[in-house]
């Protein structure tokens, strides 16, 4: 049976453009409308964004938050021509245990961030060495950018850009490393949506949408002009949670790694 028949449609990639069609199971995409706010059918780009980072400190409490947030993982490192073996696709960066009763609810003092600061920077030093033999990727000033980056701020303005209401469902977050250069990106996937409308779920965990956002920065190594460049992709979104979306997803860019060349 034909797409256009009826069967299910297949997911539609990352980046996929979608143009009218009744002949091809991605033109279900456009005729479900999954994609909202101003893609238009076009469902891959990049946002120059006028943005300033936040303070240090602030940055490192929203980091915290994250970090520290009890359930399942959100941060993880992924690494492109790995020297060390196979490590795993996704390396686990959050640290183990839950958090402290109340201490992401907004009452993070300094020694918590500080504790946060530190697990995080050892997690992801030793996630770098399974996956390149020696943790170089990582300086401070490496760490710095990417938590600015984690912060809501940039990704709400891309949001904006691209008139999306300013929610980011279960929010994951992916270090992208190279061992043929010392390049070092951010991916941030979560689900999006247009209005409250398109939002499925009642928990923070299971709350949905049809699309899903992977936003990327340029390699954080780059000059600081190009800290303020989103390259956003979005994918029709089957199911109810974003983890299955991102292995997916982090293991098409890992076999095409030309793909990022651009970003």
């Amino acid at each position: 049976m034909s797409a256009a028949a009826g069967a299910p449609a297949k997911p539609c990639m990352f980046g996929t453009t979608q143009r009218p069609s009744t002949t091809t199971a991605d033109a279900n995409c456009l005729e479900e409308k999954w994609l909202p706010g101003a893609f238009g059918g076009q469902s891959s780009g990049t946002c120059e964004l006028e943005w300033e980072p936040p303070r240090e400190d602030e940055a490192s409490r929203d980091f915290a938050r994250v970090f520290l947030a009890s359930g399942s993982s959100r941060l993880f490192l992924a690494s492109l021509n790995p020297m060390v073996g196979q490590p795993p696709l996704l390396q686990n960066l959050r640290t183990d245990g839950d958090a402290a009763p109340g201490s992401v609810a907004g009452d993070l003092g300094p020694d918590t961030v500080a504790d946060a600061l530190r697990e995080f920077v050892h997690q992801l030093e030793c996630a770098c060495v399974v996956a390149h033999g020696s943790s170089d990727h990582i300086s401070a000033s490496i760490v710095k950018r990417i938590i600015e980056q984690m912060g809501a701020g940039l990704c709400v303005r891309c949001l904006a850009e691209l008139k999306l209401s300013p929610v980011f469902l279960q929010p994951v977050f992916v270090i992208l490393t190279s061992d043929r250069s010392s390049a070092v990106r951010l991916i941030t996937y979560g689900f999006v949506a247009g209005c409250s409308a398109d939002i499925r779920g009642d928990r923070p965990d299971t709350k949905c949408t049809s699309c899903i956002l992977r936003l990327m920065t340029s390699d954080l190594t780059s000059d600081t002009s190009e800290q303020n460049t989103l390259h956003y992709a979005a994918q029709r979104a089957e199911g109810n949670s974003i983890l299955t979306h991102v292995a997916a997803d982090v293991r098409s860019l890992l076999s095409a790694p030309e793909s990022l060349q651009g970003a």
